[in-house]
């Protein structure tokens, strides 16, 4: 189970609302089943909720709320059951999402036979907006909550701009789902993860997340992606499911004036955004007609859009250090990299994911050594300095970013260095690109301070990366981090000694809204380096370096190497 860090989180109702792309005209309905997709029918499941009852007084009502929301956050449901008629529409507008803490219970003030009022202080620790987007928010919020006893039932007569929901309620209470976007440059897809309301059928979710990807990226993520169409493209009706189990999307006319390269990559986006949701082929049609545009397949399978997902690589090999040599772990054939000299006294390394380009850092006494080139074929010496931290190639075969002596460098496999600006952190120790290019994790800070941190990868017209943006620090709770490696699409492994001195490694969204612990049994010395191959079911296994022995996390436990190993790492 994940645990979230949030004290208490305001939930998510009415987030379809929010969404671009849904239905024009009526609520969104998502397909369940071939032949359910009547105009008007509710997302939601069937989930009991306990409305306020004769005899309850106003703080019953406010904690039977709380209750209703740890279940469903239907906006209609809940304004029915808890509001007067006079601010039942305006609640079921609301679509903020507010994450707090509260440390106090409400006061009630203002009390007469039949009307009071209760009143609380918060305080945000984040956000989720209309389209299901986390963000941190640290603003502090006084609310004021006004209650009317009608027909013997105490109802809220004044519409909050959120939904109160409980920290212990929030997994349930709230769905993450992973949605793609197209890099800027090239066709490469960029996951996000929004929330949505967890009482949704995951049978119910193809109409609302096609929604959002219509409605494009989000703001944090718009400066290295971009929404699939320039054009006002929306879905005519629901998404639906075919006689054949294809996964049907009826658009309006606009989709045929667009490029037949946008149209491809934005039935790549519905692929994998719906992969795990609603599985199949996808289908797209205008007006219930297939789709006329030149270069488009109206009828599209995972062979087609596979390619636009770099993430999503199996049986990648894991590459270790052993005598001085980069090697596959527990294979016998020789040491990968050419080259004289650069095949031995190698500290650490990275290969490309297509297995071509590779670079390695040699220690040459007072001094470390980049060397960079064909992974089996022959490499050059880059340059030389004294801290020369492991290579990323991420998705490129071209260049790979590194952090030399603190600073942030781009090497490309021809062997030229240059310098790559970061905005916002300094000393930098670590780098790890995301498999899609668009994304980095650093560890940044002086020895003792390290901390993790995710940013945006700039890059030029020809694609490389030039600028870090828009850094945002990782909520581990880790005294001192050590290195990073991408766990899945949307989240990180952080790995680094805990504040009792204790090995520590963290999973953390990089949006901010999750952590969770990992198993630490008989992991003592702090981790010098972690390795894992992101999926988006999650690493395994996972292995980290602790002084020179290698340890492996297969689900709940650790096991050591056999061989005497380390710096692990995979392909990117």
């Amino acid at each position: 189970m994940r645990l979230r860090w949030c004290a208490l989180v305001l939930a998510l109702a009415g987030i379809l609302g929010g969404c671009g792309g849904v239905p024009e005209g009526g609520v969104p309905i998502a397909v369940r089943d071939r032949d359910i997709n009547q105009a008007g029918e509710n997302l939601s499941a069937s989930v009991a909720i306990s409305g306020p009852k004769d005899g309850d007084g106003p703080m019953d009502t406010f904690n039977s709320l709380l209750n209703a929301t740890a279940v469903t956050q239907n906006r209609s449901r809940l304004a029915e059951t808890f509001f007067a008629p006079g601010a039942r529409r305006a609640f079921e507008r609301t679509t903020a999402v507010n994450v707090v803490r509260v440390q106090e219970a409400p006061r009630v003030v203002d009390t007469t036979a039949d009307h009071t009022t209760l009143t609380m202080s918060v305080q945000m620790v984040g956000l989720i907006d209309g389209s299901g987007v986390y963000r941190a928010d640290t603003r502090r919020l006084e609310l004021s909550l006004r209650l009317v006893q009608l027909n013997g039932l105490w109802l809220f007569d004044s519409a909050p701009e959120m939904v109160l929901v409980r920290e212990s309620d929030f997994a349930r209470a709230m769905r993450p789902v992973v949605v793609y976007y197209p890099a800027v440059t090239g066709f490469t897809l960029v996951p996000e993860q929004r929330y949505v309301d967890s009482s949704i059928r995951v049978s119910s979710l193809a109409t609302p997340l096609v929604g959002m990807l219509l409605g494009g990226p989000s703001a944090s993520l718009a400066p290295v992606t971009r929404p699939p169409f320039a054009q006002n493209v929306r879905l005519r009706g629901n998404v639906t499911v075919g006689d054949d189990r294809d996964v049907v999307l009826d658009l309006t006319t606009d989709v045929e004036s667009v490029s037949a390269e946008q149209i491809n990559t934005f039935i790549a986006q519905v692929g994998w955004t719906l992969r795990r949701y609603r599985p199949g082929d996808i289908r797209v049609q205008v007006g219930g007609r297939d789709i006329a545009v030149k270069g488009v397949e109206a009828k599209q399978s995972l062979g087609d859009w596979a390619s636009y997902n770099p993430a999503q690589l199996v049986d990648q090999p894991l590459f270790v250090i052993q005598d001085g040599q980069v090697r596959e772990l527990g294979e016998s054939r020789p040491p990968i990299f050419g080259g004289e000299r650069a095949t031995s006294d190698v500290l650490t390394g990275a290969i490309s994911l297509d297995g071509r380009a590779a670079a390695v850092v040699r220690d040459e006494g007072e001094d470390q050594q980049l060397w960079v080139g064909d992974a089996y074929g022959s490499v050059q010496n880059v340059l030389s300095a004294e801290q020369i931290s492991r290579p990323s190639w991420g998705s490129s075969t071209s260049s790979a970013l590194t952090a030399v002596d603190g600073d942030l460098l781009r090497v490309s496999r021809a062997g030229v260095p240059s310098a790559v600006e970061v905005t916002g952190v300094s000393d930098i120790r670590a780098v790890r690109l995301s498999y899609d290019g668009s994304r980095v994790v650093l560890v940044a800070g002086e020895p003792d301070q390290a901390r993790a941190y995710m940013g945006l990868v700039v890059a030029d017209a020809s694609g490389e990366p030039v600028a870090i943006r828009g850094v945002t620090a990782l909520s581990a709770p880790v005294a001192q981090v050590e290195d990073v490696a991408w766990a899945t699409p949307v989240s990180v492994f952080v790995a680094g000694r805990e504040f009792d001195g204790m090995a520590a490694l963290w999973e953390v969204d990089v949006d901010g809204s999750a952590v969770e612990p990992t198993p630490r049994t008989g992991l003592r010395p702090a981790p010098v380096a972690v390795a894992a191959a992101p999926t988006e079911s999650g690493a395994e296994p996972v292995y980290v370096d602790l002084g020179g022995q290698l340890f492996q996390r297969f689900r709940e436990s650790w096991t050591l190497a056999p061989e005497r190993v380390s710096m692990p790492f995979y392909p990117g």
